[in-house]
């Protein structure tokens, strides 16, 4: 038997499952995601899967979430955008300086107009003086006006760049083919950033398939729940945004059975949502939104919130219950993987009243290993910091404490924390869930802890153990309602288009209502509306995800829908990671030439001159149709299948006729991967 090997390496855990098209699931397995050495969680999980499976191994496939909850928590390692020949307020669109987030941008004379001729030459002695003279830059974006149009001064620069730096470059003609030069640079800027994130994740996963003698094909799940091949995913690691959530959509689906629902994937970081129609996620063709970003990755059109297992419980001034969208480890699993924390946290439990603090409860836990040029770029603080919590977590407070500026530890936590060197531990709805045994998984003490000093800080008074259940069944309905917000504001936005302003006075009559205890009865008219609005889902929802059979139950008596949880839901994302087919897409564009009497093709690929409309046509199906297939293949496709969609713009005439505006030819080549032919050898 030929089986697939699926890995999802999530923000939390690290699922791998063996897999089979007939059979299903063979064998599963889950371990906890170890962000400072990805190869121990990863090697954990897929160790525990027997090895006549492995052996019988013929397609390797790694969805992931790393590179959305990068985008998410903020994570950025320093880049430079080199822009050619941009407007002067391009900074100002699209999100796009704050996208930056104060790193250096270059400003070349150059670029292109909408015909693909050049503008102005490639000031390349500019570049020249200004790279020798950076150094804090640990990887180039480049955006050149029309690029996608003609290619030729990014590639200059690609090349350049490579050659008097070393480091790794991204242009944005190579991402999409759409224009908007605002929103390529911030895709381009991402891209960027995520290399040295997937580019680790997938080392590890090549090592673990060596020392397993597999030599199989490794793929990656992209955003829209087709798969790539690792070498391209190193390259364009972007396209792995919503990876994961794409993924758990495709595996919810081959689970379920289900063809038209809300898939909804809670994972530790972020809850992720899609509506499912004829079997299919919708697509966000304008481009997938995460972290507040618009980007132009081609993606399913997943709602991203967060709103995970592991989200931070807060109580402010007001005593008002809120979860942090940014992941923190859970003091229950804290306390599993550094018993220590268990004294500590009963110590500050303990403390007199008047000696409660606000970073009680809470730890500095380091992630990964500091080394080479990043490690000599940071300073001495920061250094010291992390030389300080590399022996294990330790407290926030005694990290104040020891500290000579308070204000420059809590800065220096921060900037490691945003760079995925270090991660907080604090009180959780995993916490919550743990001790009202809806989650075994976990022992009880350092969440007991937690809630007791939280309690403290809220009630000023010692907390009885009823209190604490309380605490954790307000948590647990926190959850629950905001669980629901986000599925109906997914679904009104997909269906009725109702977003951003518009939504926050629906979602404010459906708060209201749901504080009710009698949901039947009439609410009263408020500033936000004057209808009484609860709603009625009128299809299922599919629910995925460690955490779900904790609070979706529930979840579906609040929506008025039934939750199917399939079987191996808390694995549904590494399923999707192999039963996705490999999709890739070429577009060229035919628009008249500047004197009106011939045509001009336009591709990422090169521009070509015609006479006759009709043969330009047929020219760029033929050359649409070579690229899409070239693609696939360079991405793992066996036997790619090609479509063809072709689009003409026309406008009126004041004769009645009509003037052509331009055509664009599509190209989607599909096809499953080639997988690794097996033998008595390899077997």
């Amino acid at each position: 038997m030929s089986l697939s090997l699926g890995i999802d390496t999530g923000g939390t855990y690290t699922d791998a499952v063996l897999y089979d098209d007939e059979m299903g699931v063979t064998a599963r397995a889950k371990a906890l995601t170890t962000k400072d050495d990805l190869l121990r969680g990863i090697s954990a999980a897929v160790n525990t899967l027997p090895e006549s499976g492995l052996a019988s191994v013929s397609l390797v496939s790694l969805s992931t979430t790393l590179a959305t909850n990068s985008v998410v928590e903020g994570y950025r390692v320093p880049v430079c955008l080199i822009m050619i020949g941009c407007p002067d307020d391009l900074l100002e669109r699209e999100g796009l300086a704050t996208a930056l987030a104060g790193d250096p941008v270059i400003t070349l004379a150059g670029g292109h107009d909408s015909g693909g001729n050049e503008q102005e030459e490639l000031d390349e002695a500019a570049l020249v003086a200004t790279l020798k003279e950076s150094g804090r830059a640990e990887a180039f974006a480049v955006c050149s006006y029309f690029a996608v149009h003609n290619p030729s001064h990014e590639l200059r620069v690609m090349e350049l760049v490579r050659e008097i730096t070393g480091k790794p470059v991204t242009a944005g003609h190579e991402l999409t083919s759409k224009l908007n030069a605002a929103r390529r640079a911030v895709t381009t800027i991402f891209n960027a950033r995520l290399i040295p994130v997937i580019s680790e994740l997938i080392a590890a996963v090549r090592k673990l398939m060596k020392a397993k003698g597999m030599h199989a094909p490794l793929m990656i799940v992209k955003g829209d729940g087709s798969l790539m091949s690792a070498d391209m995913a190193e390259r364009r690691p972007v396209e792995t945004i919503l990876s994961g959530p794409a993924a758990s959509v495709v595996g919810a689906l081959r689970l379920s059975g289900e063809s038209m629902a809300l898939v909804s994937d809670m994972g530790g970081t972020t809850t992720d949502i899609a509506l499912v129609e004829n079997a299919m996620p919708r697509i966000a063709v304008n481009g997938a939104e995460v972290g507040g970003f618009r980007t132009m990755v081609e993606a399913a059109s997943i709602h991203t919130v967060g709103l995970g297992g592991d989200g931070e419980i807060l109580v402010d001034k007001q005593k008002r219950l809120t979860i942090a969208p940014r992941r923190v480890v859970p003091l229950s699993i804290l306390c599993s993987l550094h018993p220590s924390v268990r004294e500590i946290l009963e110590t500050q439990a303990r403390a007199p009243l008047e000696r409660i603090s606000n970073t009680d409860g809470r730890f500095a836990v380091s992630m990964r290993r500091v080394e080479g040029s990043t490690l000599a770029s940071f300073t001495a603080g920061r250094k010291a910091l992390m030389e300080r919590i590399s022996v294990g977590p330790v407290p926030v407070s005694s990290l104040l404490k020891e500290a000579e500026s308070e204000f420059m530890i809590k800065k220096d936590m921060e900037a490691l924390a945003n760079m995925g060197y270090l991660q907080y531990s604090a009180f959780t709805p995993t916490d919550a869930a743990v001790l009202l045994d809806l989650d075994k998984s976990w022992p009880k003490e350092s969440a007991h802890a937690g809630a007791r000093i939280l309690l403290r800080l809220r009630d000023r008074k010692e907390a009885e153990e009823s209190d604490i259940l309380a605490f954790s069944t307000e948590v647990r309905t926190r959850v629950i309602r905001d669980s629901a917000l986000a599925l109906a504001r997914a679904l009104v936005a997909e269906t009725l288009g109702i977003a951003g302003e518009r939504w926050k006075g629906v979602e404010a009559v459906l708060e209201h209502e749901w504080s009710q205890e009698d949901t039947t009865a009439s609410v009263a008219p408020t500033s936000a509306s004057a209808l009484r609005l609860f709603p009625r889902l009128d299809i299922p929802i599919v629910a995925i995800g460690a955490p779900v059979g904790s609070y979706y139950p529930p979840l579906a008596e609040l929506l008025g829908t039934r939750v199917v949880v399939p079987p191996h839901a808390d694995v549904a994302n590494a399923v999707g990671a192999v039963a996705g087919s490999v999709r890739r897409k070429a577009e060229f564009t035919i628009v008249p030439t500047e004197n009106g009497l011939g045509f001009k093709m336009l591709s990422t690929d090169g521009n070509e001159d015609f006479e006759d409309f009709d043969v330009a046509l047929e020219a760029a199906k033929t050359a649409a149709t070579a690229a899409a297939s070239t693609k696939a293949r360079a991405d793992g496709a066996a036997s790619p299948s090609v479509e063809l969609r072709v689009e003409v713009r026309n406008l009126p005439t004041a004769h009645g006729g009509e003037l052509f505006v331009d055509a664009l030819v599509v190209a989607v080549a599909t096809g499953r991967p080639a997988p690794a032919i097996l033998n008595t050898a390899t077997q």
